[in-house]
Order: structure tokens, then C-alpha cells, then sequence
């Protein structure tokens, strides 16, 4: 069958096609910061989730973070034994010498530290106080020296140090990388440094890495924001903070926390360790909190 004969037989089955999969949506579904082409039961369950708890970002004081951007990080990055000779060299340095995570080491519920450090030479940096690590820079100032926004600092600091939340790194919070195929949020009590392929929210509420990492929360999410190849899904600021976050009862909040707090056992214990029942049993409060009937769970099981 040639090319045209072919596009004219999908022509002539547009009608039916249309009929059977096509959606009714009425024109004030259509909004003007951009047209939804889902079905009403969709886009009503979609705005019951909005409605039914705080936007992330305004339940965390929008304290949603990204991590630290060295514009180098084959330099300030460095491995387990070069931190061990800095410190062997200059006892001084394990001052500014911070463990570091890289996006690909944040996992769902763990965080698999691959012992790798992060010079943290952030603004003010007193470099002459660190002859070990000032002798180690030394070797790539020209490299250095020409990173952007290097008029804005001296050339041996950090590029974007996230001045002025450092000292949040060092505090529990919850953490995550800018892309996964899976909800993947975790919980940091170490004080783990991060670069900039993770965001971090400073908040010692354990509990909410359950919704965070729930099935009904990564379909919502998935349909507020657009995946890139090979269907992951990027963590934008702007969408993150758009989650709902439901008014939990101290009883059920204290619940979801237990098995979120089996999860991260689990997952300390063997990283391969599988929790699904204790998901699906995290899903079903979750569902719960915001009052899903099984239509609704539905929609979003066959979605996801």
C-alpha cells in the first residue's frame, strides 16, 4: 500500500477514531494559563487534590532548595582519599570538607553515598588557612579563573556556594534529585552537602516523605508538569511546590510515619530491599488523607 492510500485510509477513520476516543471538554475547562485536554473526571481530580490541602511551597515557607554549583566539579569534588590526605597534610581542612551527593545518589527512601566530598569554599572563604587545600587549587587557577560570574568572586570560591542557606545542609531534610523516573524523595539526617542535580526542603517531618513518595502524588505531579525522554520526570521548583499537602490528623500522620520509618530502615539495611507492601500501605492512607473514592484511585492507577 503506497504512502498516500495509506494517509487517506487514516483520514477516512478520523470520524471513528474521533467517536470512540475522543474528549468532550467544555470551554470553561479551557483556561488561559494553559489548555488541559483530559477528561472532566481528570481535571475534577485534579482540582479536589489542589483543594484539598496546602501547596507545598507555602507549607515549607518556600524553603525549596537546589544544591551547590562549584562551575567545576572535577576540582571541588573529590574522592575519599584525597580528603584523607588533605586532612593528613593539614588537619584544618576537615573544616571545610563536607560529604557530597550527587543527584544519581539519591535514591527512593536511601541515599547511597558514593564517598565523594565537596571543598566547600563558599563566599569569604579564608583559602590562607587552608595551605593543604590552597596548594591543591592552585594547580587549576587558570581553569578556575575562568568560570562564569568569576567578577563576582575570588577565583578559588565556589560558583554558586547557595549563600545564605549553607548552614541548612548540615540540618535534617528531606531530599531529592532533579530527575527520576519514579518519586524518589529521601530522608537526610547525616548533613550531607548536595550539588546542583539535587533540591533539598530543610524540614524534620518524616511523615512527609510518604505522601512525597505516594502514587497518588507522582500522578499528580506527572499531570502538572511534562516528562522528557524516556517518560522522567524533571523536579521543577515552580511544580514541586504545587503538591498538595493534606491537613494529617496526628493519628494518621503518625501512622504513615512508621512505615515511611520501615522504609528508610529497609533501605539502610540493603539498598535493594523491597517495600512495596509497606508502599501500598502508605498509598492507601494516603488515598485516605485526601478522601479518594475507588473511582478516583482508579484514574490514577491505570494512569500511573
Amino acid at each position: 500500500m503506497s504512502w498516500d492510500s495509506t494517509k487517506k485510509q487514516d483520514i477516512d477513520q478520523f470520524a471513528t477514531v474521533l467517536e470512540s476516543n475522543g474528549l468532550t471538554i467544555s470551554q470553561s475547562e479551557l483556561q488561559a494559563d494553559g489548555w488541559r485536554l483530559e477528561s472532566a473526571e481528570v481535571l475534577d481530580l485534579l482540582a479536589k487534590l489542589r483543594s484539598a490541602g496546602t501547596p507545598l511551597g507555602e507549607y515549607v515557607n518556600n524553603k525549596i532548595y537546589m544544591g551547590v554549583k562549584t562551575g567545576l566539579n572535577e576540582v571541588f569534588v573529590i574522592s575519599k582519599k584525597q580528603r584523607d590526605d588533605f586532612i593528613a597534610e593539614d588537619p584544618a581542612s576537615v573544616e571545610v570538607i563536607k560529604p557530597f551527593l550527587r543527584g544519581k545518589d539519591v535514591k527512593r527512601w536511601s541515599v547511597d553515598f558514593a564517598e565523594q566530598y565537596i571543598i566547600f569554599a563558599k563566599r569569604g572563604f579564608s583559602i590562607d588557612r587552608y595551605p593543604a587545600i590552597r596548594k591543591y587549587l592552585e594547580q587549576y587557577r587558570i581553569a578556575l579563573s575562568s568560570r562564569a560570574t568569576i567578577n563576582s568572586h575570588p577565583w578559588y570560591e565556589l560558583q554558586q556556594p547557595q549563600e545564605g542557606i549553607y548552614q541548612e545542609f548540615e540540618q535534617p531534610k528531606i531530599i531529592y534529585p532533579d530527575i527520576y523516573e519514579h518519586q524518589s524523595f529521601a530522608i537526610d539526617t547525616l548533613g550531607f552537602y548536595s550539588g546542583n542535580t539535587c533540591y533539598f526542603i530543610p524540614i524534620d517531618e518524616t511523615w512527609l516523605c510518604g505522601p512525597l513518595n505516594s502514587q497518588l502524588i507522582e500522578w499528580f505531579y506527572a499531570m502538572i508538569t511534562n516528562s522528557i525522554r524516556g517518560g522522567y520526570l524533571r523536579a521543577f521548583s515552580d511544580y514541586m511546590k504545587q503538591i498538595p499537602i493534606p491537613n494529617a490528623p496526628n493519628p494518621q500522620c503518625t501512622e504513615i510515619e512508621k512505615l515511611v520509618q520501615k522504609c528508610l530502615d529497609a533501605k539502610k539495611c540493603d539498598r535493594h530491599a523491597d517495600t512495596s507492601k509497606l508502599e501500598n500501605a502508605i498509598d492507601t492512607l494516603v488515598y485516605q488523607l485526601y478522601g479518594l473514592t475507588e473511582e478516583e484511585i482508579k484514574i490514577v492507577e491505570e494512569e500511573r
